[in-house]
């Protein structure tokens, strides 16, 4: 059985560009310099032979980890992120003031699919709550969540 989650992770074309984001947009906090991996163990657990690999660790709110990936050899494409798409992920954040994070990332030449919209709604546990969402883009495409929720 499942007990917990370990890390989440996504592959990214130019880790530089994806810690930027991650780090000096959003306010994550990088947990030490990017670690380079090649050949085994890395190349059976994915599957990938000659496999060389950059990985940087950040850390998430809770003591959650995340982690970026850039496949140095061999290079991946990029795909279709559409987040209808199968199989897409998208990693939702808790934030405590989504209009003003919305308001300063645009500035900053985030990519927001809307503004944020409020909904009257109940929270995980039944309770009458307001709640706002809006998606953005990261870097490579990928798509992220920012939510807020506030007892009505």
């Amino acid at each position: 059985m499942i007990t917990d989650v370990e890390h989440f992770s996504f592959a990214v074309s130019d880790m530089d560009e994806s810690l930027r984001f991650f780090c000096d947009l959003l306010g994550m906090v990088q947990a030490g310099e990017p670690v380079d991996l090649e050949g085994d163990p890395v190349a059976t657990i994915t599957g990938i032979p000659d496999i060389r690999l950059r990985i940087a660790w950040l850390n998430a709110p809770n003591n959650r980890s995340f982690q970026l990936r850039e496949y140095v050899n061999p290079k991946g494409k990029q795909v279709d992120l559409t987040p209808l798409n199968h199989g897409v992920a998208k990693v939702c954040f808790v934030v405590e003031d989504i209009e003003g994070m919305h308001r300063e990332l645009g500035k900053k030449g985030v990519k927001f699919v809307a503004p944020p919209t409020w909904v009257d709604g109940a929270d995980a546990k039944g309770r009458p709550c307001k709640w706002a969402s809006c998606m953005l883009e990261g870097p490579d495409g990928i798509t992220l969540e920012f939510f807020e929720s506030v007892p009505s």
